[in-house]
């Protein structure tokens, strides 16, 4: 019994303390690739949001991206497909089952020469709710496969913060 005790003792730190796991910029560039290109087809125009580049903002919690946007519907006079460069804002939310999500996605800038600033003002509410509903039920990221005591503990993170080098989870 005293035995029972002492071990006691000497595991109250273990559960007393917030523990972290760190899940590093260069993973979550890697599961962005694997969901893009993402397509979208509204009434007047279909659109394809590919390669994107992720880049962590710690200092403001933000999950900064670019991509490169195409509309095949409309073509230059010799043909070619209007691109663009779309730079992605977005906050991280998590589930207590280990998921971690963008959220409130916004458009911060659209870069094209050939997309007129009328375009750019229609595509910026239509990319964004296209985008917030893609990842509405998809994870960016989810813990629940990983070994250990990360594994075991998803049901009980208790924060989520972004860094410049990944997203340092609590637990």
């Amino acid at each position: 019994m005293r035995l029972i005790y002492i071990v006691l003792f000497f595991m109250s730190p273990l559960f007393a303390e917030n523990y972290s796991y760190l899940v590093k910029e260069e993973v979550l560039q890697e599961r962005m690739i694997k969901e893009f290109p993402i397509t979208k087809q509204s009434m007047f125009l279909t659109f394809h949001i590919s390669n994107p580049k992720l880049s962590l903002d710690g200092q403001k919690q933000r999950f900064n991206f670019t991509a490169k946007l195409e509309i095949p519907n409309i073509r230059d006079g010799a043909g070619k497909v209007a691109s663009a460069v779309v730079s992605l804002s977005s906050r991280i939310g998590y589930s207590k089952g280990g998921n971690l999500y963008l959220k409130q996605i916004k458009v911060v800038k659209i870069e094209s020469d050939f997309i007129g600033n009328d375009m750019k003002s229609m595509l910026y509410g239509t990319i964004e709710s296209a985008l917030n509903e893609y990842y509405k039920s998809r994870p960016l990221y989810s813990l629940k496969d990983e070994k250990g005591i990360i594994g075991m503990t998803v049901n009980s993170i208790t924060d989520v913060v972004i860094l410049d080098e990944g997203i340092k989870v609590i637990f």
